[in-house]
């Protein structure tokens, strides 16, 4: 599934957006695609204990799909699809779900706008 999910959101990695934007993206991908998510809210912690508001997707089965941490944090964070227990010592303490499903207007609003 996880390499499927890469492929859907290969031609979309290089959008200048930060975490809210892109994980809108991503979500709307999914949606498209039947696969099943949630698109989630909270902080991602990094091992000095730095701590940022983040965005990212969560997918059935404890995995993550996040590319915009490395903004961030560097090359050491965590970057593309991986198990929740697999984050370089970073942790990701979501405080909600987003419910709402990205429209399609927003879909190409953000991937139009850069």
């Amino acid at each position: 599934m996880s390499a499927k999910i890469e492929k859907l959101l290969k031609p979309y990695l290089k959008l200048n957006l930060e975490c809210d934007g892109f994980s809108k993206v991503v979500s709307y991908i999914l949606d498209q695609n039947g696969i099943r998510h949630y698109r989630v809210v909270g902080d991602i912690i990094a091992p000095d204990g730095s701590t940022m508001y983040h965005e990212w997707v969560e997918l059935p089965g404890n995995k993550i799909i996040d590319y915009r941490a490395r903004m961030w944090f560097g090359n050491s964070a965590p970057h593309g699809i991986f198990k929740k227990n697999n984050t370089r010592d970073y942790t990701y303490n979501p405080k909600g779900e987003y419910t709402n499903k990205v429209s399609e207007f927003i879909f190409k609003l953000l991937c139009s706008a850069f």
